[in-house]
């Protein structure tokens, strides 16, 4: 039987991109990588460290419709402990108590009064419609920051063709947030304000640089280390010249306003290069495209490179 720890494996890896053959390999790998000598390692260690693709592609299907490791699957002919009715009331105490986590739920004797296990318990939640949403994050803004996003809206407002022109950049993370927490609800909308997450400022994670245009991804490079000036400016050196027969005529490049991005060293390299750079509001990520497409692109990276990451 797969142990939690290893369907855990399973889901962080083909989370990251990982096919199934691939997370296989790599939970294999990692026994033989802490093991100077397999032969002498108990037999049972082994064989649980060893996973076939197609139970893999199973284990992560189901966490991912259920958000649960268990094995159980619905529909087995046994009869539900909750009647319609108080499916329908547990589904509006539910409702009352947005905020708290499955187990939280679950464990509430007012809500969970017959005292239904877990995946009882959120069977009768989804067949009433209730679903687990993200834990919702804003970023911290002050009233400088929405000033500058007002004054950059009125400045492009009555561009058209003008955007065909603009490179968008940014570095991206992958990262799995060991803190999300699923709030059980039947709208995301229904997820009060006050539950919202604000963004950690310095998360643990690992780096690409990315950059699209208007018609076409453009660059995906993998970041070694920590980004600094030195090596951005390489990557933005290497970007240049490997596109340059692909840049629109007197193109303009988007970055945001991070440490890195506006040190002296890398503004010389622009006004060295007459690179016209797009004057971007601070804290505002949301406003750029490529934050909707350089996850995707990461992912499909990780997916075909797995193996070698």
């Amino acid at each position: 039987m797969t142990t939690h720890f290893i369907k855990g494996l399973v889901v962080a890896y083909m989370d990251f991109g990982c096919s199934s053959q691939q997370t296989s390999e790599k939970i294999k790998q990692l026994y033989q990588k802490h093991s100077p000598n397999v032969e002498m390692l108990d037999e049972q260690l082994e064989k649980e460290f060893t996973i076939a693709k197609q139970t893999c592609a199973k284990i992560y299907k189901r966490f991912k419709e259920t958000l649960t490791y268990n094995d159980q699957r619905e529909g087995n002919g046994s009869k539900s402990i909750y009647n319609d009715e108080e499916k329908e009331q547990i589904s509006e105490m539910v409702m009352d108590n947005i905020g708290k986590s499955l187990n939280e739920l679950q464990k509430d004797p007012e809500i969970n009064y017959k005292n239904a296990c877990v995946s009882t318990f959120r069977s009768t939640l989804f067949e009433n419609g209730i679903k687990a949403f993200k834990q919702p994050q804003e970023i911290e803004m002050t009233e400088e920051h929405k000033e500058q996003r007002v004054k950059f809206a009125k400045k492009v407002i009555r561009w058209k063709q003008r955007w065909e022109t603009v490179i968008f950049t940014d570095e991206s993370q992958l990262y799995i947030d060991p803190q999300n927490r699923y709030f059980y609800a039947k709208s995301s909308d229904d997820i009060e304000e006050n539950l919202i997450k604000v963004r950690e400022r310095y998360p643990l994670k690992i780096h690409v640089w990315g950059a699209i245009s208007n018609s076409q991804p453009l660059e995906l490079i993998w970041i070694q280390g920590y980004l600094n000036s030195e090596q951005y400016e390489s990557i933005i050196n290497q970007f240049l010249n490997k596109q340059k027969d692909n840049l629109p005529q007197n193109f303009i490049f988007q970055q945001d306003n991070s440490a890195v991005h506006t040190a002296k060293r890398i503004t010389d390299f622009f006004n060295q290069k007459k690179v016209n750079l797009l004057e971007w509001p601070s804290k505002s990520p949301d406003l750029s495209p490529i934050e909707n497409v350089l996850q995707d692109r990461m992912q499909r990276v990780i997916a075909n490179q797995g193996s070698q990451i």
